[in-house]
């Protein structure tokens, strides 16, 4: 039991760890740009065939079906992109912010 609730524990307090480039943003500016820095996981529609594997796995039920259309509720994704892992279609893709989409390639280039 005690296995268990140690599983428990850990799967309750998971976090992505932060993408290297964050580590080099200032970080009393970080709460102003979070929005603009985040990924998340999005549907390619085009891709879906609305098997609906992604909200079945999905732990905080962010995954929503309206009249044949899959779509990801952000406030409530924790983006553990378990979504992305079953969906053997690829549909679900991981969209970066603006912000972290122009710190990668500023990166890149020095």
């Amino acid at each position: 039991m005690e296995v268990i609730s140690e599983v428990e524990e850990s799967v309750k307090s998971f976090a992505l760890p932060p993408p290297f480039i964050l580590n080099h943003f200032p970080k009393r500016l970080l709460p102003f740009f979070r929005h603009l820095l985040k990924f998340r996981p999005i549907i390619d529609k085009k891709k879906c065939v609305a098997c609906l594997a992604c909200k079945e796995v999905c732990p905080t039920a962010a995954v929503t079906v309206k009249n044949k259309i899959v779509s990801i509720n952000q406030r409530k994704c924790i983006m553990c992109m378990c979504c992305a892992e079953v969906c053997r279609f690829g549909a679900v893709e991981l969209n970066k912010g603006i912000l972290l989409k122009i710190l990668s390639l500023a990166h890149r280039g020095s």
